[in-house]
């Protein structure tokens, strides 16, 4: 339902372009270096050798084709569809409460598709060959498929220790993620009006609201490095 409510407003802005003062489209994309925050500690184990898990951040990176209202010289709105392949690790190590495992470590890649709506405000100041912006707004992701790499090594309590691994793909539908991720985008760059068209380099960072996976606490958190080229069209 989110998903369509963003659509229609999308498309919505795309009718209605005639009435603003100057329209934009283009394409971009970058690199993302791309996680998760945590906010709860999972522990478990036992009481002398608790097991702790943590989270680290991943590369990955995304596509984005951006439609830009300039309403002023310092005002415009931007909407935009992005596609994003998220990438974190989580890594869980200690004991078991069991006689025959004395420690174990494992580490799991997890690396996600994710496609996203963002409606953005534009703030800008500078000339019309190079320019200052900041952007901010609303962007609402839906995460459809992904796949995971685990890494497992156990050691026994006669000495001896296994070590295995194992990757598989999944629908994020039927597994433990969350598929609506409602987060903010903020950052800003430099704006370059070159003849033909501009080009804006920019950082930007996502933070959702929603945690990403219905069993643990984390929510994606996400920081990018981008590079985009508008074309005007009015």
């Amino acid at each position: 339902m989110k998903t369509r409510i963003l659509f229609f407003i999308f498309s919505a802005l795309m009718a209605s372009s005639t009435l603003f003062a100057q329209l934009q489209v283009g394409f971009g994309g970058g690199i993302l270096m791309s996680g998760v925050e945590s906010y709860s500690t999972q522990e478990g184990g036992s009481a002398i050798l608790p097991s702790q898990t943590t989270y680290e951040s991943r590369p990955g990176f995304q596509f984005h084709l951006p439609v830009q209202y300039k309403f002023s010289k310092y005002f415009a709105l931007q909407t935009e569809l992005s596609y994003m392949r998220h990438a974190y690790s989580s890594r869980e190590r200690g004991s078991l409460p069991d006689q025959f495992v004395q420690l174990f470590d494992n580490e799991t890649l997890y690396r996600n598709n994710v496609w996203s709506g963002s409606m953005l405000a534009r703030l800008s100041t500078g000339g019309s060959l190079v320019s200052l912006h900041l952007v901010a707004g609303p962007t609402l992701g839906f995460m459809t498929t992904g796949n995971k790499e685990m890494d497992r090594s156990i050691v026994y309590m006669d000495g001896s220790s296994d070590r295995f691994s194992m990757a598989r793909s999944y629908d994020v539908s039927e597994s433990n993620f969350n598929q609506n991720l409602f987060g903010l985008t903020y950052g800003g760059g430099l704006t370059f009006g070159l003849p033909h068209y501009d080009l804006v380099l920019e950082a930007r960072q996502f933070r959702a609201f929603d945690n990403m996976r219905i069993d643990q606490n984390i929510r994606m958190s996400n920081w990018s490095v981008n590079a985009t080229v508008l074309f005007t069209i009015k």
